[in-house]
């Protein structure tokens, strides 16, 4: 399909401009983390770094979290029209005791807005999760009524399984105690804090709203595809993830195994998109959601669907006109944190050598 042919471009073009910002990205990390690689120090010289970016971060985060959640309620819906009132109440009390909690959503706005901080942008994404699930337990003192009832289901299979006789007001009872596996459909409502580094987006876009691509590239594992929904046969087909992926491992410590145990683990590249074509040649560009898994050709689609929305949205401190980069205490102290390190290292150094003189 040409269209395939088209999307798969703009996603390269996506990643090839996620890839010329990375180092931006990764000197920020560096920086915060207090390892200058840009400011070497000499042999046998301090190698002391003035954590500068990481202090200021610290002093801010704290403050726009109270901002934004320190109040009773995070979320609040008004009426639009007569008699919205008690639905606006009660979708306010749902979203605030409900969904924040069950979908961690305060740790999901922290992550956001730190990396808002540090990074330019912040990214929240939102969807509705549904993977099938196992869960094995153990049941005790069950009647015969009981047993059956309990594993009366298609998806319920037994594992374990004896019987006790107990006299019950003089009258023999056989009591049965099983231990189940039984497979289910876990339903929830997810956020979470999209890593910069695998968020795609066009390179001319200003807005979310009018990127030509919006989107996540992550790698899953055959495993979770399985249990997404997606058919197995397809999923174990799917060429393995590449890696090699420094900015991930700048981010943080990251271990891989280099001996798979099982190919149900190998790990597989997913993208996860929404992009604006015009499919069914009306010369009007709708908003798609696209997954692919393994690559991006048209064997490589999971999921092909129309939409109303981009899940995503993000967060800046500081925004720049017509542009979608915004400005980050990064941008604003990375020079007054290298030339602190510089001027402390110069001084303890001399401070040093005037104590401990050594023979010329």
């Amino acid at each position: 399909m040409d269209h395939i042919k088209v999307i798969a471009e703009m996603v390269r073009e996506a990643e090839r401009h996620a890839d010329d910002l990375s180092h931006d990205r990764i000197r920020a990390m560096e920086y915060y983390r207090g390892v200058m690689t840009d400011t070497p120090s000499d042999q046998g010289r301090s190698r002391m770094v003035v954590r500068v970016v990481r202090d200021h971060v610290k002093k801010v985060l704290p403050s726009l979290m109270r901002t934004i959640l320190g109040g009773a309620r995070v979320v609040e819906y008004q009426p639009v029209g007569e008699g919205d009132e008690a639905g606006a109440e009660q979708a306010t009390d749902y979203v605030n005791e409900i969904v924040l909690a069950e979908c961690e959503a305060r740790t999901a706005i922290r992550d956001a807005v730190h990396d808002a901080l540090l990074l330019r942008n912040g990214i929240l994404k939102w969807w509705f999760e549904e993977r099938r699930a196992v869960r094995i337990s153990r049941h005790t003192g069950l009647t015969g009524d009981a047993l059956a009832m309990l594993v009366g289901g298609d998806d319920v299979e037994v594992l374990e399984h004896s019987e006790t006789t107990e006299a019950v007001e003089g009258q023999p009872v056989t009591l049965h105690e099983v231990k189940i596996r039984r497979v289910y459909w876990d339903r929830r409502i997810r956020v979470a804090a999209v890593p910069r580094e695998r968020f795609l987006i066009h390179p001319d876009a200003v807005t979310l709203q009018d990127s030509l691509l919006t989107g996540e590239k992550t790698v899953l594992r055959r495993s979770d595809l399985v249990a997404m929904g997606y058919d197995p046969d397809l999923v174990d087909k799917l060429a393995t993830a590449d890696d090699d992926d420094y900015e991930s491992s700048v981010r943080r410590d990251f271990v891989s195994s280099a001996n798979e145990a099982q190919r149900a683990n190998d790990p597989i590249d997913y993208y996860d998109i929404y992009v604006r074509v015009d499919m069914d040649g009306d010369g009007i560009a709708e908003l798609r959601r696209m997954c692919f898994a393994g690559g991006l050709a048209e064997k490589n689609l999971l999921l092909d669907e129309e939409c109303d929305e981009v899940q995503f949205c993000d967060l800046k401190v500081m925004a720049q006109p017509h542009q979608w980069e915004g400005i980050s205490l990064f941008d604003d102290l990375a020079d007054l944190q290298q030339a602190s390190t510089v001027l402390v290292r110069q001084t303890l150094d001399n401070i040093y050598w005037q104590n401990n003189p050594q023979p010329i």
